[in-house]
């Protein structure tokens, strides 16, 4: 049977699983095997599928992805959310729109900690939407700027979709995890600066703003240390060549969970056991859904490799009377319709080895720039309906709140991040410039 037609049988087969409501995961592996099967034969495909979710899941280099997540949770623990928080707010709080501001701020400073970004929404959440109510804006507005400020934990390192996207492509895991770094503090700021702009047009983001002493900021500064503290045994020991990814991670879990003793008082220790068997309850899960679709979706990207699909793919692009940056912005744009309805790391297992070798090989761009485009792709369907991961975590913390008017309150921000994507499109050395 033709390659051809066995890639049009198995996507058949792949779109009729998901009709039916079958998990993603399942849909991708099923669809995997199944191609293999019809490319090569029913032992050929059994004996792949005997060791490959084993080697799979055994690089050395995906150890970081668990260590991130736990980072997250005992960075919770340890009360840095809260200080982020505390922090942001006494600078930018003087401001219109100055506690939304505050909001994305404290989920930057977070994400310095944190991978993942439904964690880093739910967290700041627990902290920022009771102050936002208390100073007058309402539930969508607060729900939306939280679900967005979510998405910079998957953007400023540590970040498990980086690190994710640099397995599948075959890149350094800490360059791009230093390449996250300034598209990062861009995404804060370009929300800020919609926030600023939104307030001229929308009064409710403009509640009684309280302002603190010059003296009083500069003392809270001293509250970040922990963070300090955290995203420089990383990103330092990466960037020094002290450690490797791995190692760094695996030393910042150690790092923050030895910080929980020194920021939760001495009386309320007794709450620490209880606090680590959440955060390690709450990886175990996170970590084997990542993982179980990091398997299957990978078997499906081997069938499609087999099937030759990235040569057709690079024969079609190259026959296409487009410029190179085109092509590449039709890449970017296939992830919009793909993050409706699959989670973020399906989605990048799918596109990313189908494309990459295109766009680095054939047309010579970047892969840790196309990697940065393609993580901020990913967060607009972290806001977009009707998956919108972030958006369902927030309707976790505002169950009162129809879906649709947190759907309407992060609606600005999809347009924030595709002022982003733009910039850095035509500006790649932003997501370059500390390589």
């Amino acid at each position: 049977m033709s390659p051809v037609l066995v890639v049009c049988i198995a996507l058949i087969m792949l779109l009729l699983l998901i009709a039916l409501g079958v998990p993603i995961y399942l849909c991708l592996g099923m669809t995997g095997f199944v191609g293999t099967w019809m490319l090569t034969d029913l032992g050929t495909a059994l004996s792949f599928w005997k060791t490959f979710p084993y080697n799979r899941a055994a690089d050395y280099t995906q150890m970081v992805i668990p260590m991130f997540i736990l980072m997250g949770y005992f960075a919770y623990a340890a009360g840095l959310s809260k200080e982020a928080y505390g922090v942001a707010n006494k600078w930018l709080g003087r401001f219109p729109a100055g506690i939304a501001m505050a909001t994305i701020g404290a989920s930057a400073l977070f994400g310095a900690c944190c991978g993942s970004s439904v964690a880093c929404s739910a967290t700041m959440g627990r902290v920022a939407i009771p102050e936002m109510k208390s100073r007058g804006y309402n539930d969508k507005v607060a729900a939306g700027v939280v679900a967005a400020g979510g998405l910079l934990g998957i953007m400023i390192p540590p970040s498990t979709i980086l690190v994710f996207y640099a397995s599948l492509a075959e890149c350094s895991v800490g360059d791009m995890l230093l390449a996250g770094i300034l598209p990062g503090i861009l995404t804060a700021i370009i929300f800020c600066i919609g926030l600023r702009i939104w307030a001229n047009y929308d009064k409710t983001l403009c509640p009684d703003v309280v302002k603190y002493p010059l003296i009083e900021m500069i003392k809270s500064l001293r509250h970040l240390w922990g963070i300090a503290v955290m995203f420089l045994v990383l990103m330092g020991g990466i960037y020094g060549g002290i450690s490797t990814p791995s190692e760094a991670a695996s030393l910042g879990a150690v790092v923050i969970f030895l910080m929980m003793f020194i920021k939760i008082p001495k009386s309320n220790w007794k709450e620490i056991p209880k606090q680590i068997a959440e955060a390690l309850d709450e990886t175990i899960k996170t970590v084997g859904m990542i993982f179980t679709i990091l398997i299957c979706s990978a078997m499906f990207s081997v069938f499609m490799t087999k099937a030759q699909v990235p040569a057709m793919i690079n024969t079609w692009a190259m026959s296409l009377p487009l410029p190179p940056l085109a092509i590449v912005s039709m890449f970017l744009l296939i992830l919009i319709p793909m993050g409706m309805f699959m989670d973020p790391f399906s989605s990048l297992v799918i596109i990313v080895p189908l494309t990459y070798r295109v766009v680095t090989q054939t047309f010579g761009y970047s892969v840790i720039w196309y990697g940065i485009l393609m993580t901020l792709m990913i967060q607009i369907g972290l806001l977009t309906p009707p998956v919108g991961l972030n958006v369902y975590v927030m309707k976790g913390s505002c169950p009162d709140l129809p879906l649709e008017d947190i759907f309407r309150g992060s609606a600005p921000f999809v347009i924030f991040t595709a002022i982003v994507v733009l910039i850095i499109l035509f500006v790649p050395e932003i997501a370059t410039a500390l390589l």
